[in-house]
């Protein structure tokens, strides 16, 4: 109910703006039909700030994602709502403009997920696309020839250009354990998902924080790939990684009817575990 109350509100707060502009900023508007207008979008406004309200607190069911992006929304379009009404009383002739980013912070609004389980997916997916990127991107640079670092004037000395020799193997070791973390949100989701059919909202919540606790963590990781590698920061955040990735299984322990994503989450966290021992343990040989 919250939802439809926002989005509805959203709507008729473009509307009213739109109207508003185009009356009194030309000044074709009566006293009585720009009164009238303003007590139209004061009602809207008042009904999208106690529907944003509900959808940003704990009371409506509106999980972590959906309140977030609720709370932005409305931020935004209300910010653009009083920059619209201080333009028309200053009277400068930037009302139509006003208008527009009314408009634009309208559309965002009604663009908000339609449930629960449909936000949890949109913030998933960008995990994933912003994680891709990283792996794509060191991948690339561990799998490339070795070269000097000083063969490419990057305009900041080409210091941090491509991995030396024996970097190498540490950022292919760490693209491995991100690629395991990865798809390890996967795991997450499934069990949000099975959770959350069955009404099991306090689990869905426990596990949606620690798969928000491995994102974070896999950013850190991907964060020291840059060269060159700094091995006591990179191990710290690959341990950091590992310890976000216990929790993700701890979660996944405690609730019983989860085979599949609980199986395939330890044996990824065994694989990582595995890729970077090998490393370590090549490093020291070495």
């Amino acid at each position: 109910m919250a939802l439809a109350i926002f989005v509805t509100a959203a709507n008729d707060l473009e509307r009213g703006s739109v109207k508003l502009a185009l009356c009194c900023g030309d000044g074709s508007a009566t006293g009585a039909q720009a009164a009238s207008l303003c007590d139209e979008l004061v009602a809207a406004a008042d009904a999208f700030a106690t529907a944003a309200q509900l959808l940003g607190g704990d009371g409506a069911g509106a999980g972590a994602p959906l309140r977030a992006l609720a709370r932005g929304a409305a931020r935004r379009l209300l910010e653009a709502l009083r920059a619209l009404a201080a333009s028309l009383a200053a009277g400068d002739g930037s009302q139509n403009a006003r208008s527009g980013v009314v408009w634009e912070a309208a559309a965002a609004a009604r663009r908000l997920p339609a449930s629960n389980r449909a936000a949890y997916r949109r913030e998933f997916l960008s995990w994933a696309t912003e994680l891709k990127d990283a792996i794509a991107e060191f991948g690339e640079l561990a799998a490339a020839e070795a070269f000097s670092y000083d063969s490419v004037d990057d305009g900041f000395g080409g210091d941090d250009d491509a991995y030396g020799d024996a970097e190498r193997p540490a950022a292919a070791a760490v693209v491995e354990c991100l690629r395991v973390l990865g798809a390890t949100y996967k795991d997450v989701l499934v069990a949000m998902d099975a959770a959350g059919k069955g009404g099991e909202f306090g689990f869905v919540a426990s596990v949606y924080g620690a798969g928000a606790a491995l994102r974070r963590a896999a950013t850190a990781l991907a964060e020291e790939l840059y060269p060159p590698l700094d091995p006591a920061t990179l191990g710290a955040a690959r341990d950091g990684a590992a310890g976000a990735m216990a929790a993700v299984l701890a979660v996944l322990d405690a609730r019983a009817g989860l085979p599949p994503p609980r199986r395939t989450a330890r044996r990824r966290s065994a694989r990582a575990a595995r890729t970077w021992l090998l490393y370590t343990s090549d490093a020291a040989d070495d």
